[in-house]
């Protein structure tokens, strides 16, 4: 005969193990009153996972206010009122294309696309000619198409294009003298976020006042943004000064060039493969 459990114990549903009663699991994890209640049995059922909102935006804003702050609790594991890096990434892509999706239904203002121009393109990657000469040939002559399909297919890698901050970012602080890779990864992330919420608002903003983002006062704004956030956090970090500091985002936006190139080139060529 089995041994009865104390008053103060029970058996975890999940793995078996002996646990003090609460709400998870000690030894799995796992939630102990799962199904308490019928909200959460419908919770469950469709694998939907309560969000709170409070460390989202407290992540958020250190991530523009205290990015130092920030980078060193993430390098520390700190995770108490934050989210993952991961986590936060894709909050802000989240919420960025629906405050798009929203004003374009607001305003009746779409963000207009670049027009691809097939003859600048077979000139910086010719091999890509080449490769797929019927495609160049078919895309020649409707341009427009060509436009529409690369922008279709970008839109399915679109979860891989916040790595064209992350990259740069990353190989800013070569060779790592005054902050680990790993440090100069999280400095990375932290400063991707920032301008995956700055390229957010420049977004709704071009939408919701077009004239007054059209003058170059508003780029140079942004711009200043930018740079200033990615130099202050350098120095916030890795203590070191203004010099140092201000060389890392200029080093950045340098790199960015050659990785949004070959970021093109493989977009452009899944592109010309689907019309082969």
């Amino acid at each position: 005969m089995s041994e009865a459990l104390p008053a103060s114990s029970v058996a975890c549903s999940h793995c078996g193990a002996t646990v003090a009663a609460g709400r998870f699991c000690s030894a799995c994890g796992a939630r102990l009153d799962l199904h308490a209640t019928a909200g959460a049995v419908l919770t469950d059922a469709f694998g939907v996972k309560r969000v709170n909102p409070a460390p989202y935006a407290r992540t958020a804003w250190l991530a523009i206010s205290e990015s130092a702050e920030l980078s060193a609790r993430w390098m520390r594991g700190e995770r108490v009122g934050l989210v993952s890096p991961v986590a936060m990434m894709g909050a802000v892509t989240l919420a960025t294309a629906l405050v798009g999706f929203v004003l374009t239904r607001w305003t009746g203002v779409r963000e207009v696309a670049a027009v691809i121009n097939l003859r600048d393109l077979m000139t910086i990657a010719p091999f890509l000619k080449d490769r797929f000469p019927q495609a160049v040939s078919a895309a020649a002559l409707d341009a427009g198409a060509l436009n529409d399909q690369f922008h279709q297919t970008g839109g399915w890698f679109a979860v891989f294009w916040p790595s064209l901050f992350i990259v740069p970012g990353w190989l800013s602080l070569m060779p790592w003298r005054r902050i680990d890779q790993r440090g100069a990864l999280i400095f990375a992330i932290v400063e991707s976020v920032f301008l995956l919420i700055l390229t957010g608002v420049h977004t709704a903003m071009k939408m919701v006042a077009p004239d007054a983002m059209a003058t170059g006062w508003a780029s140079a704004i942004f711009a200043f943004a930018v740079f200033y956030h990615g130099a202050d956090h350098v120095r916030g970090l890795t203590g070191a000064g203004w010099g140092y500091a201000l060389t890392r985002p200029l080093l950045a936006a340098l790199l960015l060039i050659p990785i949004a190139y070959l970021w093109v080139v493989f977009v452009l060529t899944i592109t010309l493969a689907i019309w082969t």
